[in-house]
C-alpha cells in the first residue's frame, strides 16, 4: 500500500511540473512588456512565443508574437481586426478615440486610450487621353458609399462631418502598407502612342516633365538614365499643353503611364495615372507562356498598380497541324487540327496553284481544287477542333501556306510540309499507301 501512495506521489509531482513548465514561457518571469503611445514592446527572454489579446469595441483580437518585438495598435487592427466599421465609428463619435485593454502573457490587463488619424486624401495628379485613369484606393468612390450603407443598416443617423469622420478613419484602417491604385474604366488597347497625346494635371514640381510606359521600376529607372544622359531630350519643362508618351523599345504588354518630374540635380519623382496595352505580339506556338499572368504593376514606395479583373486579352497562342490525310494524285483529304487561346481570331489556310490539279492551260483546275483561301474563325469553334480540307499533293514534299490571325491585327505567317509518296500498281488510279511525314 505504501508503494502505492509513493507511485502516485510521485505522478502527481511529474504532472505538476509538466504543468509548471507549459506555462513558464509565458509567466511574468520569462516576460516582460511595455507601453509606449500606441506602441506594445515585448522582451521574451528566452524568445518563444509570447501570447497578447487586445479588446477594442466589443473585439478581441488573440494572438502570439514571434518572441520579442514591437506591436503597434493601428497595425493589429489593419491586419487583424474583422470590425474595423465598427472601430471607426466608435473613434468618430469620440473626438477620434478610442479605448484599448491589452493582455500581454499573465500580466494585468492594461487599458489605454489612442487616437485614430482620419486618412488624408492627396490627389496629385490626374489625366485626360487614351487610356484607362488611375485613382488611389482610398478615392474610391464605391468606399464611402458602401460605408454609408452599412450606416443606414446600422441605423446610424449622423452629422455630415462625423460620416465623413467614419469613412476617413475606416479608410486608415484598411490601409495595407501600400499605396494602391486602381481604375474602373476599360484598358485600350494601342499598337504605338502614334496619334495619342495625354493632359496631364498635377501638383509635382519638377524642373523636366515626361510621360512614360512602364511595366516595371526598373524601366523607369533605365528610361531617366537615358533622358539625364541625353540632355533631357523629350521632356517638357511644364505641364501645359498635351504630352506624348513614351515606351520601352518592343514594349508590349500591359503598361502604366507614369508622369516623372526630373530635377536637374538628376533626382526625381513619379507618379502612376493611366493604364493601356500595348500589343505587336502576333500568336505564338509556345502554350507555357504565362506572360499575361500577372495582375499587378509595382513599382518604388510601395506603389501599386492593380490591372482589373476584365483587362482585355492581347496574348494568343495557336497551333496547326495535319494529323492524316488520304487520297490519289488528284485530290487528297486533309485533316487539319487547330489548338488555340488568348486573342486568336483565325486560321486561314491558302490552297494555292501548288496545291491544285492542273488539267492543262487550256481545261484549267479540277473543280476540287481551285485556287482559295479557308479561313476558320475562333468564334464559331472550340479548341481543338478538326475540319478536312481538299488539296493536291505531288509526291515528296507538298509546302501548305498557313496564315495565323489575333484581334488586334498581328499576324504571323507559316507553311506546314507534308510529304506524300504514291505508289503506282499498273492500275488507271493512283493509290496513296503512305500516311504523312510532317
Amino acid at each position: 500500500m505504501a508503494n502505492k501512495l509513493i507511485f502516485v506521489a510521485i505522478i502527481a509531482s511529474l504532472f505538476l511540473i509538466a504543468c509548471t513548465n507549459s506555462n513558464s514561457n509565458n509567466s511574468s518571469s520569462n516576460v516582460s512588456y511595455s507601453i509606449s503611445g500606441d506602441t506594445i514592446n515585448i522582451n521574451s527572454k528566452n524568445g518563444t512565443p509570447v501570447n497578447v489579446s487586445l479588446t477594442i469595441v466589443d473585439e478581441s483580437i488573440s494572438f502570439s508574437t514571434d518572441g520579442s518585438g514591437k506591436y503597434t495598435i493601428l497595425s493589429i487592427i489593419r491586419q487583424r481586426s474583422q470590425n474595423k466599421n465598427d472601430i471607426a465609428l466608435n473613434a468618430a463619435k469620440n473626438n477620434n478615440k478610442i479605448s484599448a485593454t491589452i493582455k500581454v502573457a499573465d500580466f494585468p490587463d492594461t487599458t489605454i486610450s489612442i487616437v485614430l488619424t482620419p486618412f488624408q486624401t492627396a490627389k496629385s495628379a490626374s489625366i485626360s487621353g487614351n487610356c484607362a485613369p488611375l485613382i488611389s484606393k482610398s478615392e474610391d468612390p464605391n468606399f464611402d458609399v458602401n460605408l454609408k450603407k452599412w450606416l443606414f443598416r446600422k441605423g446610424e443617423h449622423l452629422e455630415e462631418d462625423v460620416i465623413n469622420q467614419v469613412i476617413g478613419i475606416a479608410k486608415s484602417l484598411n490601409q495595407s502598407g501600400y499605396v494602391d491604385y486602381i481604375t474602373s474604366a476599360q484598358i485600350p488597347v494601342l499598337q504605338s502612342f502614334s496619334g495619342n497625346s495625354y493632359a496631364v494635371s498635377s501638383n509635382m514640381k519638377a524642373d523636366h516633365y515626361v510621360l512614360f510606359a512602364c511595366n516595371s521600376q526598373k524601366e523607369i529607372d533605365d528610361f531617366v538614365e537615358e533622358i539625364v544622359s541625353n540632355n533631357y531630350e523629350l521632356t517638357s519643362n511644364s505641364l501645359n499643353g498635351r504630352m506624348n508618351c513614351f515606351r520601352p523599345s518592343n514594349g508590349n504588354g500591359y503598361r502604366c503611364i507614369t508622369l516623372i518630374g526630373i530635377n536637374k540635380d538628376w533626382s526625381y519623382q513619379q507618379v502612376p495615372l493611366g493604364l493601356i496595352a500595348i500589343d505587336n505580339i502576333p500568336p505564338t506556338e509556345s502554350f507555357s507562356d504565362n506572360t499575361s499572368d500577372y495582375s499587378s504593376i509595382t513599382l518604388k514606395d510601395n506603389v501599386r498598380i492593380y490591372l482589373p479583373s476584365n483587362k482585355p486579352t492581347i496574348y494568343g497562342n495557336a497551333s496547326i497541324s495535319v494529323p492524316h490525310w488520304d487520297g490519289n494524285g488528284l485530290s487528297c483529304n486533309v485533316t487539319f487540327r487547330l489548338s488555340f487561346s488568348g486573342d486568336v481570331k483565325s486560321f486561314t489556310i491558302k490552297r494555292t496553284p501548288d496545291l491544285c490539279y492542273h488539267y492543262g492551260s487550256s481545261m484549267g483546275y479540277y473543280e476540287k481544287t481551285t485556287p482559295q483561301n479557308k479561313t476558320i474563325y475562333t468564334k464559331d469553334i472550340t479548341s481543338p477542333h478538326t475540319f478536312t480540307y481538299t488539296l493536291h499533293f505531288e509526291g515528296g514534299d507538298n509546302l501548305i501556306p498557313y496564315e495565323i490571325e489575333d484581334y488586334h491585327g498581328n499576324r504571323v505567317e507559316g507553311k506546314l510540309n507534308v510529304r506524300a509518296e504514291f505508289v503506282r500498281n499498273n492500275a488507271p488510279t493512283i493509290e496513296n499507301n503512305i500516311d504523312i511525314y510532317n
